[in-house]
């Protein structure tokens, strides 16, 4: 993923935010690469498929983002073997790696996943209305952003529960349950061969924790899921998302990842036990260089700051520690009297401007809040935020804040045209 949102980041047109068609374009056509023994990878698109071609059949490792990216890959996969699909193996529930799977099951695919993956699915549906909204601001649509999108699926034939396996055509595939980004994951081996499909434990990009909207994470899971894959010394690692890990990027990829998260976890916990609060844990928690710059986890999706977030809510809850906040006033009601000890609308927006020309804009927005918690039409404060948020995400290579900034500004910019003259 990080190869294909970074070139997207760096070329993309001002205001212009990063979807998932934007990414799946990058290099053309889905590309099947022959890894060896009957494994190939389909790279290029958004969300890998892997596909192993046996005597007795084809199994396939994840599905697509939608079935029009299925269709390609089993047209691939009809150039390399007009064998039966036997099996449609998925590595965890997201979109992402699901939505083709009807182009698969009509070919005759049985499907496999632990069984957290239909729990997923039906939460989904629950709350398809919710997810439709907040993958089409993370996604900058691309597709994500439709109520069908999230509330059908295909559900597995065979679910496990900690561990399955099967042989097809004299291969052995072990499918093993791992917590990560999701608590659904498999990771599938073909161990005579030396090859693993890892889904998004590697997605070549920081792990995706603490994600602004969404459920808990796992991290110190996830590190030891990468080392257990790494105990089996594969030659080749499909990933999630991104080229195929092969030779010493199969080692360095699962460490340097893997030791992100171990670190982040050990000084956020040190920091909870001390009493520490989170404003504390992000200023303080830090990764060795090595690791920080590390090309196989650049912050272009997921961020350390995420992480600890997302730790810190997952261990400690929603209660920061100050009284004011366990049962608070409305904020609304707050801002306004905060905007009415100041008392003076121009001092603020001028404080704004004087921070965000010091190049402070992130502190600016914070003052500008000062003003539209008084009047929430103030149209020069609407404006103003407007144009900060859309300087932060242009200036951004990360997916989140672009496209997070970008569609709040384009929130604020209507709020206000809608207050008039």
């Amino acid at each position: 993923m990080s190869n294909q949102l970074l070139q997207v980041a760096e070329s993309r047109p001002k205001d212009r935010k990063i979807n998932a068609d934007m990414l799946s374009s990058i290099g053309g056509a889905p590309k099947a690469t022959e890894i060896g023994g009957g494994h190939y990878a389909v790279t290029n698109i958004f969300g890998n498929i892997g596909f192993v071609v046996t005597e007795e059949g084809v199994v396939v490792v994840d599905a697509a983002v939608n079935e029009d990216v299925a269709k390609a890959v089993l047209s691939l996969i009809r150039e390399i073997t007009a064998a039966p699909i036997k099996y449609l193996i998925y590595t965890h529930g997201h979109g992402d790696h699901v939505k083709g799977a009807p182009v698969f099951k009509r070919e005759g695919a049985t499907i496999i996943a632990q069984r957290n993956v239909s729990r997923r699915f039906r939460r989904y549906t629950k709350f398809a209305d919710y997810h439709a909204r907040i993958n089409g601001v993370q996604f900058a649509g691309g597709g994500f952003d439709g109520g069908r999108y999230w509330s059908e699926f295909v559900y597995p034939d065979i679910e496990y529960i900690d561990t399955y396996s099967f042989t097809l055509g004299g291969k052995e595939f072990i499918l093993n349950h791992e917590y990560g980004e999701t608590d659904d994951a498999t990771v599938v081996t073909v161990k005579a061969d030396g090859v693993v499909y890892a889904g998004d434990l590697i997605i070549w990009a920081f792990p995706n924790i603490g994600n602004p909207n969404k459920v808990l994470r796992y991290e110190h899971e996830w590190a030891q899921a990468l080392d257990k894959i790494a105990a089996g010394k594969p030659q080749h690692v499909i990933p999630g998302h991104g080229p195929v890990l092969s030779g010493e990027d199969v080692g360095a990829a699962l460490y340097e990842t893997g030791e992100a998260l171990r670190l982040l976890y050990e000084q956020a916990a040190k920091f909870i036990n001390e009493g520490r609060d989170l404003d504390y844990i992000i200023e303080n928690a830090v990764l060795p260089e090595n690791i920080k710059n590390s090309k196989y986890i650049p912050e272009v999706y997921g961020t350390r700051e995420f992480v600890l977030r997302g730790i810190h809510r997952r261990y400690t809850g929603w209660y920061d520690g100050n009284p004011s906040n366990l049962n608070p006033a409305p904020k609304a009601d707050v801002a306004k009297v905060i905007y009415e000890l100041i008392g003076n609308r121009e001092k603020i927006i001028s404080k704004a401007k004087e921070i965000a020309d010091g190049g402070n804009v992130r502190l600016a927005l914070h003052i500008l809040d000062l003003a539209l918690g008084g009047d929430p039409k103030e149209k020069e404060a609407l404006l103003l935020k407007s144009e900060y948020l859309r300087k932060l995400g242009n200036e951004s290579h990360n997916l989140f804040y672009v496209n997070f900034y970008l569609a709040a500004a384009e929130r604020y910019q209507k709020a206000a045209e809608e207050t008039g003259a």
